[in-house]
């Protein structure tokens, strides 16, 4: 089987790396811990100690035609200049064409050395009394009418309370985005703990100028609003939101009337988001609805019917998500969202509303819970069997790693189900999953994970050589590569007398020894148990040859003796 070519894998193209900064005409540095009386940003010993002299000096430099970073070091920052101001209308204002990372250490002088858990970078919106957040900033982050590329990227967003009346103040307690075409790139930031009316992470609009920002990578956790963790508005004039989701996790939201991601269209416009590689767990909708015309994990509402909500869901994982009333896990208003190759399985309420006569949700390649309008033969409606679904994130609690809970196990019914050279308007199918593994464009799998696909293991040594070459007493050491993690080895040497023993002493992915004979053989067996399969599987590796061969004797020393 062969990996799809790395290619970009939605059609609204945008040029940007997520690993890597280029460099800037300017570098801005910022760190909390700076005490210095010269700061101007220009290095880590006079960084500003403030992003708000960080993001009013870049501005500046842009506006004279400078492309300017700014670095922010580990650390909390406040959007009023002092942590207890209580001005609830401070934000930070995020001008065009800059570009904010996070997860410095105070003297990294290459960007490559950041680390996004080690340097944890806060930006906060709890500005008044700690953990009382009706004195917290409405929107801890405000990005307005865009007209260059702009980034942001590594920053841990919190604290953010738009419970205000008058318009905006409502909305976006994370971020308050307005306009901007296609200009804002978010990437590897985590919203948690914001609340709103209406977009208590984000809040992304069009006023007379289409919204389409991109996200890569970003966490919604804990957030709680009215309605939406993310919500897109399209109501103005003809205009578009179309954001884009990538490899982006919603995740313990709590909204009370619409869903953890809202989709909203008023009027003759548009509303068509993209969500790729997303996965949406255990969102609760906490009003006890009687009817079911509010959704869980989305909704999508075509208000007076004249507009165009067709978000688009793409290798999607939506499982776990609880009402505390009647509502469905998506509900649909006069919308046509399209689903191929997601995974719509184990919420507590409908799984995908059918729409009315004239607005039809399409489902092609999933695997969809109780769905049975528009169905086709591509569709299955069969439990996906995840590895472990109450432990999504897995032992090690951290989304994205090898040991998460939803990838399906090796007997699920998703393997193999999905279409890898789907188009659909707006996105295309992803070639690496929510972990950013490779899929199989000949068995690619439906939902955010490529499943675990068992193989027989490799024994690699001396760069993969089938056979060894030793001298007498010599330790080796021999590895076997396994996709498996956490699996159970068995160790097998067959000698001379052809007679194979099992050694009771190593179990692990590699195997050393120093007292081979020649043309003995090494090789290995791979248990894999349940919960990864449904039942154990094991697979067995290709031996590998020891070849003992004559090694140098120190010389001794030759006697003479005299006549």
């Amino acid at each position: 089987m062969q990996s799809l070519p790395q290619k970009l894998f939605y059609s609204l193209v945008f040029a940007i790396s997520f690993s890597k900064i280029s460099q800037a005409q300017i570098i801005l540095r910022v760190d909390a811990g700076n005490v210095s009386k010269t700061a101007d940003g220009s290095s880590w010993s006079n960084a500003f100690s403030d992003l708000q002299s960080a993001l009013k000096a870049a501005s500046d430099d842009i506006s004279h035609g400078q492309k300017v970073d700014v670095w922010v070091a580990q650390g909390t920052y406040y959007p009023s200049a002092k942590e207890n101001a209580d001005d609830r209308e401070a934000t930070f204002n995020i001008p065009s064409g800059v570009s904010l990372y996070g997860g410095f250490h105070s003297g990294d002088d290459e960007s490559s050395k950041r680390s996004l858990d080690a340097s944890k970078t806060i930006l906060s919106g709890d500005i008044g009394k700690k953990g009382d957040n009706q004195d917290n900033c409405f929107s801890v982050l405000t990005v307005l009418d865009l007209s260059s590329a702009t980034f942001i990227d590594g920053f841990t967003i919190t604290g953010g309370n738009a419970e205000g009346s008058s318009r905006g103040e409502g909305d976006g307690g994370g971020i308050f985005n307005r306009n901007g075409e296609n200009y804002l790139t978010i990437s590897n930031c985590t919203f948690t703990k914001n609340s709103a009316a209406q977009g208590s992470a984000v809040y992304n609009s069009d006023v007379n100028d289409n919204c389409s920002p991109k996200f890569d990578h970003c966490k919604f956790i804990d957030n709680s609003a009215s309605s939406g963790t993310v919500f897109n508005f399209a109501g103005q004039n003809f205009t578009e939101c179309r954001p884009v989701f990538v490899n982006c996790l919603f995740s313990s939201n709590s909204n009370s009337d619409q869903g953890a991601v809202v989709n909203h269209c008023l009027g003759n416009n548009t509303c068509n988001p993209a969500f790729i590689n997303c996965i949406f767990y255990m969102n609760t909708l906490t009003a006890k609805n009687d009817a079911a015309s509010h959704g869980i994990a989305v909704s999508n509402l075509n208000s007076g019917g004249m507009g165009d909500v067709s978000p688009v869901f793409v290798n999607c994982t939506i499982t776990e998500n609880e009402a505390a009333g009647n509502a469905a896990t998506i509900y649909n208003s006069s919308a046509t969202p399209k689903f191929i190759n997601c995974i719509v399985w184990g919420n507590n309420g409908e799984g995908i509303t059918a729409g009315d006569a004239n607005h039809k949700p399409s489902v092609s390649y999933s695997d969809v819970q109780g769905w049975k309008e528009n169905s086709n033969a591509t569709n299955i409606d069969a439990d996906p069997i995840f590895i472990n679904v109450n432990q999504a994130a897995g032992k090690d609690g951290t989304w994205g790693t090898d040991d998460d809970g939803l990838v399906p196990n090796c007997n699920s019914p998703v393997k193999g189900k999905a279409n890898a050279t789907a188009m659909m308007v707006g996105a295309k199918v992803p070639t690496t999953d929510f972990s950013d593994n490779n899929r199989l464009e000949d068995d690619m799998d439906m939902g955010a994970y490529a499943s675990l696909d068992i193989v027989n293991p490799l024994l690699q040594i001396d760069s993969g050589k089938a056979s060894v070459s030793f001298c007498k007493g010599d330790q080796i050491t021999i590895k076997a590569e396994a996709n498996v993690p956490g699996s159970f080895f068995t160790w097998y040497r067959t000698k001379h007398d052809a007679k194979t023993v099992a050694d009771a002493t190593q179990h692990g992915d590699t195997y050393t020894a120093s007292d081979f004979d020649d043309a003995e053989t090494v090789y290995c067996t791979l248990t894999v148990d349940p919960p990864t399969c449904s039942a154990a599987k094991t697979v067995t590796s290709t031996p590998i040859t020891m070849e003992e061969r004559i090694c140098a004797v120190q010389s001794l020393p030759i006697q003479t003796t005299r006549a």
